[in-house]
């Protein structure tokens, strides 16, 4: 009996060895598939923007153009610019956040101010008729306004990248209790029950058809995340009304 006993508790724990084994292996398929889409799509997410600034180029190069083309050309190719920089950015924050190397310069400011500092240049012909506005003043809370800068930026692109209809994009600011709240709405296609949580792993892409044609890293919400935790907030996603998402950012309240 005692020799049955020992066997059977050995091949438990050889059983529950193998178990874990399988999953770690699974879990480092998956990364390792994960990564893969990422290098897949980094490269495409690059070489877009590269391509289209040099056709502009070329474009001014090799044709006479008016004075109102030349100016059409030359801004495109600034927001192409910036799209490139805005990815190359946040390859660099999440490998930053990676190596534990993120330092942020936290001080006292008022949230309704830098998102407004924020939204202003964006008010472009394309946008001005898309983002609105609800701003308390006086919201203080200590964060660092990059990271805010990058925070907002990051959710203004997947608003707009998500949401084929063009649809309005609202930032509210607000106090509530001891915190400062920072609400981005968008009424895109939203994120899928059973995802709201899962978004903001690296690399992860929502999973469904509306989103399979449409290019990512799988980094911008990732990076929202932390830089939101490094500056002690918390951040959720809700499902907006009738379409669309809700990202809520608390930041604790100071006088």
């Amino acid at each position: 009996m005692m020799v049955v006993g020992e066997g059977a508790v050995f091949l438990l724990l050889l059983i529950l060895g193998f178990k874990k084994l399988q999953k770690s292996i699974e879990r480092e398929v998956q990364i390792a598939h994960s990564q893969r889409n990422f290098l897949l799509s980094v490269t495409h997410e690059l070489n877009t923007p590269l391509a289209t600034i040099k056709l502009y180029l070329q474009t001014l190069v090799k044709r006479d153009l008016n004075k109102e083309q030349s100016s059409e050309i030359l801004s495109n190719s600034i927001a192409e610019t910036d799209r490139l920089k805005g990815l190359v950015d946040n390859i660099l924050t999440s490998a930053r956040i990676e190596e534990n190397q993120m330092v942020l310069h936290c001080a006292k400011h008022d949230l309704g101010s830098l998102v407004v500092d924020f939204v202003n240049p964006k008010l472009n012909h394309e946008l001005s008729d898309r983002i609105k506005l609800n701003i308390e003043k006086n919201v203080f809370c200590e964060v660092d306004p990059l990271a805010i800068q990058s925070i907002l930026q990051n959710l203004l692109s997947n608003a707009i990248k998500y949401d084929p209809k063009k649809s309005s994009i609202e930032f509210e600011v607000k106090s509530m209790e001891d915190w400062a709240v920072l609400l981005i709405k968008d009424q895109g296609i939203g994120v899928p029950d059973g995802q709201s949580l899962a978004i903001f792993r690296k690399f992860y892409r929502v999973q469904s058809e509306q989103t399979r044609s449409t290019k990512g890293t799988g980094l911008g919400l990732y990076i929202v995340n932390n830089l939101v935790s490094l500056q002690n907030g918390e951040i959720q996603h809700l499902p907006n009304s009738p379409a669309g998402s809700i990202f809520e950012i608390k930041f604790p309240l100071v006088p």
